[in-house]
């Protein structure tokens, strides 16, 4: 069967483990996201997500907020696409 996950959000995760408001955290995703990579995978093990398609919908409203959406879309698209995910990231649902 198949499975479809729609993510309307801007992405920036805030969690006491993690927040990419915290300019530390932001800098780690860009300089070195294989730990970043590896702090999710720490939290939950994934193994397939073959015949999943992911959309990330989000509209910035300026442009710091879509070059910070970019950099982390870009992150999750990789992250879920090495499991098998098909990703698709875009300002609207069509």
């Amino acid at each position: 069967y198949h499975k479809i996950l729609i993510v309307y959000s801007d992405l920036m995760e805030n969690t006491d483990g993690l927040s990419f408001y915290k300019k530390e955290d932001f800098e780690k995703l860009k300089t070195k996201p294989e730990e970043i990579q590896n702090y999710f995978e720490s939290l939950a093990n994934i193994d397939s997500l073959k015949d999943t398609e992911i959309y990330f919908i989000y509209q910035p409203t300026d442009t710091k907020s879509d070059e910070r959406f970019r950099i982390i879309a870009g992150f999750y698209k990789k992250l879920l696409q090495d499991k098998g995910a098909r990703v698709t990231i875009s300002a609207n649902i069509n």
